[in-house]
C-alpha cells in the first residue's frame, strides 16, 4: 500500500521542496494551500497523515487541527511552523522551520509505521 499524505502549505517552494521530497520516498502526496481546500480535499480522499502548516491564509492550521480531530480523530497529524509551537500543540508532532529534510521524512516515516520506501510515488496538487 502506498503511504498517502496531504501536505497543507501556503509557501509554494515550501510545498514543492517537501513534495518532491515525500515522493522521492514513495509516498502518494495530495497539497492544499490552505485550510480549506484541505477540507475540501479530506471530503474526497482520506489520507495517511496530514502535514499542516500553522499560519495560512483563510483558516490558520490550528482551526484546521480542531476540525481534522472532530472528522477523524486518529487521523496522524504532523504541525510544522516557523513560529514557536504553542501549548495547544501539547498532543500534536511539532517541526519547527527551518528544518533538514532528512529530519523531516524520519519523523514522517515515524508517525507512520506501515509505509516503505518505495519506487512508486503519485504526486496530486489541487491547489496550484
Amino acid at each position: 500500500m502506498t503511504p498517502r499524505v496531504l501536505l497543507v502549505e501556503d509557501d509554494g517552494e515550501t510545498c514543492l521542496l517537501l513534495t518532491r521530497a515525500l515522493g522521492r520516498v514513495g509516498y502518494s502526496v495530495r497539497t492544499a494551500c490552505d485550510g480549506q481546500e484541505a477540507l475540501d480535499s479530506l471530503a474526497h480522499e482520506q489520507p495517511h497523515l496530514v502535514i499542516i502548516d500553522l499560519w495560512m491564509p483563510r483558516m490558520d492550521g490550528m482551526t484546521l487541527i480542531d476540525l481534522v480531530r472532530q472528522r477523524e480523530a486518529s487521523l496522524p497529524i504532523l504541525a510544522i511552523s516557523a513560529s514557536v509551537p504553542t501549548p495547544d500543540l501539547a498532543e500534536v508532532p511539532f517541526l519547527q522551520k527551518p528544518f533538514a529534510i532528512a529530519q523531516f521524512l524520519d519523523t514522517v516515516s515515524r508517525m507512520l509505521p506501515f509505509a516503505s520506501s518505495g519506487p512508486s510515488s503519485s504526486v496530486t496538487s489541487i491547489s496550484r
